[in-house]
């Protein structure tokens, strides 16, 4: 990527992503507040100069974390209604889950990250890409209030984990992140770029792996049960953590984080038969609550967030994911601005598998892509091919 920096991931530090600076209008007036209200603020830089420090550009979140500026930053916290919005039935584990999802309603209070733009596929022609599955679950904010009940869960990602870790594109298993990491070095030493990270959509269970699913049903559990309820719900997880401290006692979230996925799983399937209906929620709602409200009726295999990898950068031991524990060096470029699946962009392995539609991929093909980390290239040849489907729309009859 050439242009306003020989390196491009010098411009994650520069306030910009790739040869565009940042400039939002909101981050000037927060801050002017900020200067106002910070001590020693105006010490360190007049108002006039920091107006026309960000005027050129040159801010960005490390900027104003290291002024100590961002906690000055309002919170917005936002309702939403899945029923209201629409989302795909595969969230619910039973036909009896419909009317309790249909009028849930929870708030999430966002952290105030930068705006993501739009971007269109072809902006990255001649660009090798990676792609492989990802949860449906929020990042960006804390979930505060499920149905009336308070609680907190923050909410790390999936997909928005590229936009609010700086320095980091994605997080995974070691493993995985490890093997992620070593295909972008070799399409990095073939093409002599950094390869784009284009993650497509899992069905709704996918996030049940995540701890934010189990964190929201038992926050909801130690603020909704009662005494009795909670004791059974207590004893029922000690046959899985026996050491359980309880929902109610706070060190109990770790105990959880630190369990194998099965585990996981199997604590929120118990909660989910044998507690939703004493108080508790279902694991349905729980999925819904933690769900990025942009994904809530996403097609399986859709593809939504741009980032890159920077191949020749080390891998993260630390991700700060309470998940996923390794990060993948990159950052988030944007979220595209139009529906396209994850076989749009492998027409090879499409032919391959035989797939007709790409919105509905056989269970053969479904499974080809969830079993291996696929790799293409970004050339004018397959931007013809998108560009048929957005006239025709044969393959895909949804695409926008």
């Amino acid at each position: 990527m050439a242009g306003m920096f020989d390196d491009p991931e010098a411009g994650l530090l520069l306030g910009s992503r790739g040869d565009t600076a940042v400039s939002d209008p909101e981050a000037e007036a927060y801050l002017k507040f900020a200067a106002d209200f910070t001590p020693g603020f105006s010490d360190a830089m007049s108002a006039k100069d920091a107006y026309e420090a960000l005027m050129a550009g040159n801010y960005g979140e490390a900027a104003l974390s290291s002024l100590g500026i961002l906690p000055f930053i309002p919170n917005i916290t936002r309702l939403i209604k899945p029923g209201k919005q629409g989302f795909d039935t595969r969230y619910l584990t039973r036909k009896e889950d419909s009317p309790r999802a249909e009028i849930l309603t929870t708030k999430v209070e966002e952290r105030a990250n930068p705006s993501v733009p739009k971007v269109k596929l072809e902006e990255f022609e001649g660009r090798p890409f990676l792609t492989q599955y990802s949860d449906r679950t929020a990042a960006g904010g804390v979930l505060v209030d499920i149905n009336g009940v308070p609680l907190r869960v923050d909410l790390r990602g999936g997909q928005g984990f590229m936009f609010e870790n700086p320095g980091q594109v994605w997080a995974a298993d070691k493993v995985p992140a490890s093997n992620i990491l070593e295909v972008a070095e070799l399409l990095k030493k073939k093409y002599k770029t950094n390869p784009i990270w284009m993650p497509w959509t899992m069905a709704p269970s996918g996030g049940d792996y995540a701890t934010m699913t189990g964190e929201a049903m038992l926050g909801y559990a130690a603020a909704a049960m009662d005494k009795k309820t909670r004791g059974e719900l207590n004893k029922a997880i000690k046959d899985f953590i026996p050491d359980w401290k309880g929902v109610e006692n706070p060190a109990s979230l770790e105990q959880f984080r630190n369990v194998s996925g099965d585990v996981r799983k199997a604590i929120q399937n118990k909660m989910d038969v044998d507690f939703r209906n004493k108080g508790g929620l279902s694991l349905a709602e729980a999925r819904l609550a933690v769900s990025d409200a942009t994904q809530l009726a996403s097609a399986r295999t859709e593809l939504k967030n741009v980032g890159e990898i920077f191949a020749s950068r080390p891998i993260f031991d630390k991700s700060g994911h309470p998940t996923y524990n390794t990060g993948i060096p990159g950052q988030g470029i944007g979220t595209l601005d139009e529906t396209l699946m994850a076989y749009d962009v492998l027409p090879v392995w499409a032919r391959l598998k035989n797939v007709t539609d790409t919105r509905n991929p056989t269970n053969p093909a479904m499974r080809s892509l969830e079993t291996n980390l696929t790799t293409g290239f970004i050339d004018d040849k397959l931007l013809r091919q998108i560009e048929n489907l957005r006239n025709t729309g044969l393959q895909n009859p949804l695409l926008k």
